[in-house]
């Protein structure tokens, strides 16, 4: 049987981007994170270990906090870098002086669909298992569509959007901001197309000579690019996914 939930006032058979939820699909199930196990702090040039016991490799996101704003893994001078094996996560300061606090989640899901010993991990009352998986058998979370026993991510449709910008020739920087006013720092996640390059690119990004990035604080996202390939200009837009889950 396939489950599906539309949107506030869409048709649930007018497709998949008017659906909160379809069995058909999994969502992302939050196994850890720094909410239910403690924020991280990481020295420079230091590595902070999380244990998850999966039995596999999951799917996992960070942000770190330098001053007021929030910055993705991989993005800032001084940046994040992480990695998971079939036990563990691991959390990087590349750079930088002291500490630095690290949130984390860590996905019940795996980025490669991998096999692997798996665990117990789902513990909800309610249970709505993938297509083709059956529930009265299984009580692995990465064969769950749903499991009210875990935390999902929770898009802000009405905020989630895109924008353009035009930059300049030779070495130019450019920037975009958005007010989403909160009042706490939430989850994003984004990618940029450049009128210069095919296809959209995952945030943050750096080619040879550009770096495309974002950082995000309690009322503000600033989207930017930094020293644009010299002889080229053109236009830069950026999709990206708001979420009303809190970083801190």
């Amino acid at each position: 049987m396939r489950v599906r939930i539309a949107k506030g006032g869409q048709d649930v058979y007018a497709g998949a981007n008017n659906l909160i939820f379809d069995s058909n699909y999994s969502t992302l199930n939050v196994y850890k994170d720094s909410h239910s196990n403690g924020f991280l702090n990481v020295p420079a040039d230091g590595v902070v270990s999380v244990f998850h016991g999966l039995g596999y490799s999951p799917q996992i996101d960070g942000f770190v906090k330098q001053g007021a704003w929030w910055y993705p893994a991989f993005a800032g001078i001084q940046y994040l870098k992480m990695w998971t094996d079939t036990n563990n996560a691991y959390f990087k300061m590349v750079g930088g002086s002291g500490y630095y606090k690290v949130f984390y989640n860590i996905f019940g899901n795996t980025p490669d669909n991998a096999t692997g010993s798996g665990k117990n991990t789902a513990t909800g009352n309610l249970r709505i298992a993938k297509a083709g998986k059956n529930i009265d058998i299984t009580s692995d979370l990465r064969d769950m569509a749903l499991d009210t026993g875990v935390n999902v991510l929770k898009r802000d449709v009405n905020m989630s959007q895109s924008a353009s910008y035009i930059g300049d020739a030779n070495g130019s920087s450019v920037s975009l901001t958005f007010n989403h006013n909160y009042g706490y720092p939430p989850i994003v996640y984004g990618i940029v197309s450049d009128s210069n390059f095919a296809g959209n690119m995952l945030l943050p990004f750096a080619s040879v000579m550009s770096v495309y990035e974002f950082k995000v604080n309690s009322t503000q996202i600033i989207f930017t690019m930094e020293n644009w390939e010299e002889n080229s200009s053109g236009n830069l837009t950026v999709h990206f996914m708001l979420f009303k889950d809190k970083l801190e």
